[in-house]
């Protein structure tokens, strides 16, 4: 049975399929658009992909917790940045007619 997931390599591989460029030189787009979006969103840029959808850093507020391993032993949660992703309309309505 095929897992449900697609990893760098398989994407490298789609891609090359459909453009005439080889596997190197996307894999080095592919980085150069992700280190472009990590360093956006550490500078607390949005990085809007028109039709895709947006990247957003979002502040996730400190919070008190409990330890997973000890139930009862109270933890302070620290204050982090996430990444969030909006979906564009034009993917939401892809995945909408997906059926």
């Amino acid at each position: 049975m095929k897992e449900n997931k697609i990893n760098k390599a398989d994407l490298i591989d789609k891609i090359s399929e459909t453009v005439n460029i080889s596997k190197k030189q996307i894999e080095k787009v592919l980085d150069s658009l992700l280190d472009n979006i990590t360093s956006g969103l550490k500078a607390g840029k949005t990085i809007n992909l028109v039709g895709f959808g947006s990247f957003m850093p979002k502040k996730r507020h400190a919070r008190n917790g409990v330890n997973p391993q000890n139930p009862k032993q109270k933890i302070h949660i620290p204050e982090i940045i996430v990444a969030k992703f909006r979906t564009g309309k034009a993917l939401k309505d892809a995945l909408k007619n997906k059926r």
